[in-house]
């Protein structure tokens, strides 16, 4: 008899969360509506695109009444969000547009309501989920009573009301509102390839914390996805919302890109080689890539004063090329190894026209 066979499997079987950065018009306008219906004035709001001050100026007196009415919290659009995801390729607004109304209307509004976070998962009935996209009105109140007041009165219509509500609303700002969103996807595009560029060796929560400015993200089991939006009309905002099972950070354009001179070196490029053009740094990072080390040990060895190892301890972590660990005593330095790689990535990709990884970072029709 032969001896049985035994597969001795040593591979990582984790595999890394997808992240997609994408652009679009529609994602644009769909963020520009949801700041729009935030405020209580439209002044209230941050635009940089000068989006919301064009719907206000622009749009008829029908179109503004219909916006006020779906005022609230502006929930209501980020459920599109991930609708839009799903239209075809070129994203533009035609094709959403067309996209939408191809959709059954309830299986659209159960599709929003999901995307608002209403789930079973979240301890929602599935039998009043479901009375409510059918356009149940007691199931309605009971579910949507204490949300998005935009959302409640879109979904006391009938379904196909709501559909084509939608619709007709996104169809007349389109041809009465100057939107000029053409013009802002070369910017965003090109923090986008940034975006990418930086994907390509981080982490996803790591590059979700880099793209937001410190918004932590720990990934829920079941999570297939992570989608980075950068957005002018939201400056300085970050706004989460989902789809299915992806997660859709929208995040502001970095200033540095605010700009369409291709030749202005991104902010975080400057600081990386700031950071290492200096003898005594560089001595700093050289001790780090032996062991973690606390701030008394690194002052001794490279014969400075705390205070001023301190200092180029702050520089070298603000280019991201350190990190702290704290411990239950203390708090130790420590290289972050994917800081080298990375920075000659950001720099080939600057010295190439902007030219990033495509690799798992573009949009893939997963839905």
């Amino acid at each position: 008899m032969s001896p049985e066979r035994r597969v001795h499997d040593f591979t990582d079987h984790r595999q890394r969360l997808p992240v997609f950065v994408e652009t679009s018009p529609v994602y644009e306008l769909l963020l520009g509506l949801f700041a729009y219906s935030s405020a209580t004035e439209p002044a209230d709001v941050p635009d940089s695109s000068n989006l919301i001050e064009r719907i206000e100026s622009d749009a008829n007196d029908d179109v503004k009444a219909k916006l006020s009415e779906l005022a609230g919290c502006g929930g209501l659009w980020l459920t599109l969000l991930g609708v839009a995801r799903t239209a075809p390729l070129p994203n533009d607004l035609d094709r959403f547009v067309a996209h939408l109304k191809s959709h059954d209307p309830v299986a659209l509004r159960r599709q929003m309501l999901r995307n608002a976070g209403y789930t079973t998962s979240r301890g929602h009935e599935a039998a009043v989920l479901d009375l409510a996209a059918s356009g149940d009105g007691e199931a309605v109140d009971s579910l949507l009573g204490d949300g998005d007041p935009g959302l409640l009165r879109l979904f006391h219509l009938p379904p196909e009301e709501t559909r084509d509500l939608l619709v007709d609303l996104l169809c007349t700002i389109d041809n009465e509102v100057d939107l000029q969103l053409e013009p802002m996807m070369a910017i965003l595009e090109r923090d986008a390839v940034a975006t990418r560029t930086l994907a390509a060796t981080m982490e996803p929560a790591e590059l979700v914390e880099r793209v937001t400015n410190g918004v932590t993200f720990e990934p829920r089991p079941g999570l297939a996805g992570v989608v980075l939006i950068p957005s002018i009309v939201v400056r300085p905002w970050v706004v989460i919302s989902e789809h299915a099972d992806i997660r859709i950070f929208s995040y502001p354009v970095a200033d540095e890109h605010m700009t369409l001179d291709p030749a202005t070196p991104p902010d975080h490029l400057i600081g990386v080689f700031k950071a290492l053009g200096e003898e005594r740094r560089l001595r700093i990072l050289y001790l780090l890539g032996g062991e973690p080390r606390t701030l008394g040990e690194l002052a001794d060895k490279i014969d400075l004063a705390k205070s001023t190892t301190h200092h180029h301890l702050r520089l070298l972590r603000q280019a991201g090329l350190v990190r702290v660990v704290v411990g239950d005593d203390d708090q130790r330095y420590e290289l972050r190894e994917a800081a080298v790689p990375e920075a000659g990535i950001l720099l080939a990709s600057y010295l190439g026209g902007g030219q990033a990884p495509e690799a798992s970072t573009t949009r893939k029709d997963s839905q």
